[in-house]
């Protein structure tokens, strides 16, 4: 919410895109009128816009291959070209939703444009659609990525010299897949995410034990694949410094996933942070645990792009970056200058 509006309007029960508002003191008389519920959705896009939440449009667009590419785009009500994050669902073939995201207004409430990418092998466009991804995870969703941000850019809706990627458990994968694999992204979080796809087909939790078959192929006929595809071994490509996230309880991608990435992060010099969370599993549930990490997180793209993100309980230790720290070899970070 705006800071004019938040004293007199307070956010309480939370029904899919239905939002219930209590009287807490005068209304602001242009709200008067919408009483009691307000639908978070594009028919009441006036009393969203005076609340300050961020207006979606729904984006298609053909890029490389003619494939055609979805996403949800987010934008501050800022003028500023904002700098720019890709989030990226997990699954891999779950789905970004329309419906009101406390998490998506939480960087557009801070100057964040925010796209996120219905990448080809997303439900809810077909079963063509969602196969598109079968074999082809670590590359169709990452060329989708990346085409959405060059289409955000090229049109002057965002700063491509401030794009971050971020993504949890199967979107985190594709956060470090995207970071090794191209060069649009200035940073990237990845929460409880998949840095080494031989290590997870070997620790993951019985129930999903077969998806890699489809997604990549079985093992051992595949294994080239799965270290050809594996960010951890990729390093060489990668030039944005990253965060990272993990639960210590987590068994569907165990914490070594994450120590993995940072251990050789750190001996190849590249910027890194690394929290860990004792009592989270896969998908963080107590509430400190959630804003710990979006301060973190916020605190963390602020180090990078180079502005001051005010009120943060804490300020994330970045390996490589740090006034002070010898980051082993310290390589070159691909992230620019604070905007003047």
């Amino acid at each position: 919410m705006t800071q004019g509006l938040h004293e007199s309007v307070r956010a309480g029960d939370l029904f899919d895109r239905a939002l219930v508002l209590h009287r807490e003191g005068q209304l602001a008389p242009a709200l008067d009128a919408y009483r009691q519920v307000v639908a978070l959705d594009h028919n009441n896009a006036e009393a969203l816009h005076l609340l300050g939440f961020a207006l979606f449009q729904s984006r298609q667009f053909d890029e490389a291959a003619n494939a055609i590419r979805r996403a949800l785009q987010f934008k501050p009500q800022d003028g500023e070209k904002p700098p720019l994050i890709v989030m990226i669902h997990g699954g891999p073939t779950s789905a970004a939703g329309a419906g009101f995201s406390p998490a998506k207004q939480f960087w557009t409430s801070r100057g964040f444009a925010v796209v996120d990418v219905n990448y080809r092998g997303s439900t809810g466009y077909g079963r063509k659609y969602r196969e598109k991804l079968n074999g082809n995870w670590g590359i169709a969703d990452v060329e989708d990525c990346v085409a959405a941000v060059e289409y955000l850019t090229k049109k002057g809706l965002a700063d491509p010299e401030r794009v971050a990627i971020r993504g949890g458990s199967a979107g985190g994968f594709t956060v470090l897949a995207a970071l090794t694999t191209s060069d649009v992204f200035k940073a990237g979080a990845s929460h409880y995410g998949v840095g080494d796809l031989m290590l997870l087909a070997g620790e993951t939790h019985k129930f999903e034990s077969r998806y890699l078959d489809r997604l990549l192929g079985p093992l051992p006929a595949s294994e080239k694949m799965y270290r050809e595809r594996s960010p951890v071994n990729n390093l060489d490509k990668m030039a944005a410094p990253a965060i990272f996230f993990q639960g210590l309880d987590d068994k569907v991608v165990p914490p070594s996933q994450a120590q993995t990435m940072v251990d050789a992060m750190r001996k190849a010099g590249l910027p890194v942070s690394h929290y860990e969370f004792a009592d989270e599993a896969h998908g963080f549930r107590m509430a400190e645990t959630k804003k710990r990490v979006l301060d973190l997180e916020l605190g963390f793209y602020a180090k990078i792009f180079g502005f001051t993100a005010p009120g943060l309980s804490e300020e994330p230790a970045i390996s490589g970056l740090d006034d002070g720290d010898s980051g082993q070899g310290k390589r070159r970070v691909n992230a620019p200058g604070p905007k003047p």
